[in-house]
């Protein structure tokens, strides 16, 4: 048989398998933090972007925070600035390349991100990020509307009108909530993503994960993935149905974990459900299958979700 052929039949089949999780996420609103580390293998950023360009085409409406809460804390506004707007930009033009549009913000466009500078923190090397009291997501529905994909940096508006650097990661958990969005996804470091496979679970409920967090599981994580899992938490009762942890260094990571049903990630999902999209089964098309020379196959239950 043509090894070329065979290459096909694969390729065209991967797609019908994910076609029952690309009809699932149409439309919806999904929320996504990327980290981003000097130390970065160089095709891991191009590779993010050309599955958020896939995402945003197959009809997702995908919206990124591009920031990480261990950056070195630069204390001048302007070269903060700077540095984040820049960091964005690579990223967006990357999405663009691949056929996607999007565009970057901060908090001072639109007035969407309010904060209230924190005090100066008394530990060493510890940031201090400023308190997020308001988000205004008009820009962003409208950036939606007209078809862009919002890649936001950690930056919000002080009551001066000032920017004032913001924990990345709480920003994302509260863009979710004020969008009500249907998914967040957290990119982790792969030693931080190592740290959670201690759970030796897969998919949990919030509570689930509360409960473990007082039974001392997490006394031994890093503070800002303490952090971090706090606010996942939060999120997943407040408005989120699903949070997804990722190994961000894992290839392709954002495809596997949004459109196959094993998934290479931790999922936590809210206690009231739906536990499934839409609480339902979905079916590969038989059809799909004999075009291909294979035989009907049982239906699949997308349960992760």
């Amino acid at each position: 048989m043509n090894p070329a052929w065979l290459r096909a039949r694969r390729q065209t089949q991967m797609l019908a398998d994910a076609l029952p999780y690309i009809r699932s996420l149409y439309a919806k609103t999904v929320v996504i933090h990327i980290g981003d580390h000097p130390g970065d293998d160089g095709q891991l950023m191009p590779a993010l972007a050309r599955d958020i360009a896939l995402l945003k085409l197959v009809g997702v409406k995908p919206i990124i925070v591009h920031g990480h809460d261990h950056d070195e804390q630069i204390h001048d506004t302007v070269l903060l600035r700077l540095r984040l707007i820049n960091r964005n930009q690579h990223l967006i033009d990357m999405i663009n390349q691949y056929g996607s549009k999007a565009i970057g913000l901060t908090g001072q466009d639109g007035l969407c991100i309010h904060a209230i500078p924190a005090a100066p923190s008394t530990v060493l090397h510890m940031p201090h990020f400023a308190d997020i009291s308001s988000i205004e997501a008009a820009v962003i529905h409208l950036l939606h509307s007209n078809d862009f994909v919002p890649v936001i940096a950690p930056l919000g508006t002080a009551p001066d009108g000032t920017l004032v650097p913001l924990s990345a990661n709480r920003l994302a958990a509260l863009l979710a909530r004020s969008l009500k969005a249907d998914k967040l996804i957290d990119m982790l470091d792969q030693a931080d993503f190592t740290h959670l496979t201690s759970l030796h679970r897969t998919l949990l409920t919030a509570n689930e994960l509360a409960n473990r967090i007082k039974q001392g599981w997490a006394s031994r994580l890093p503070p800002s993935l303490r952090s971090l899992l706090d606010t996942a938490i939060d999120a997943v009762r407040t408005n989120v149905q699903t949070i997804h942890l990722i190994d961000r260094q894992h290839p392709s990571a954002l495809l596997l974990e949004l459109l196959t049903s094993e998934g290479i990630g931790i999922t936590i999902r809210s206690d009231h459900g739906p536990h499934f999209i839409a609480d339902s089964t979905h079916y590969l098309d038989d059809d799909a299958c004999s075009v291909h020379g294979l035989p009907p196959r049982p239906p699949q239950r997308i349960v992760r979700f």
